[in-house]
């Protein structure tokens, strides 16, 4: 597992089980376009983008777009970061069920599971 302090935010509640079983920390889902008349989750984001700082990861879909911005809106600019993800997920061939997480950050890429 690994460890996250800041609070990552996803869109649907698969991505909260997939990314549950990697990272150890706050995981909220949006469920989708529910968020824009979600007024307690709207105000547990900006208490987690105020405190701990968030990790919006959405995706690369017009909805996943829309929700990025709405959320952006929401938490103004407090501490929330947005990562550049080229590949999200695949699958290892040791392990057919365990995923493998990959982002790129700048030139630097990290692995995440």
């Amino acid at each position: 597992m690994i460890y996250v302090r800041q609070a990552v935010i996803v869109e649907g509640r698969y991505d909260k089980i997939k990314l549950s079983s990697i990272i150890d920390g706050v995981i909220i889902a949006t469920d989708g376009f529910r968020i824009y008349k979600d007024k307690e989750k709207c105000a547990l984001i900006r208490h987690y983008a105020k405190t701990t700082g968030i990790i919006i990861l959405t995706d690369s879909d017009s909805a996943g777009f829309q929700i990025r911005g709405y959320l952006k809106n929401i938490v103004g600019n407090e501490n929330w970061y947005l990562p550049v993800i080229y590949m999200v997920y695949a699958v290892n061939a040791q392990k057919p069920n365990a995923g493998l997480f990959l982002c790129k950050l700048g030139s630097r890429k990290i692995t995440l599971g």
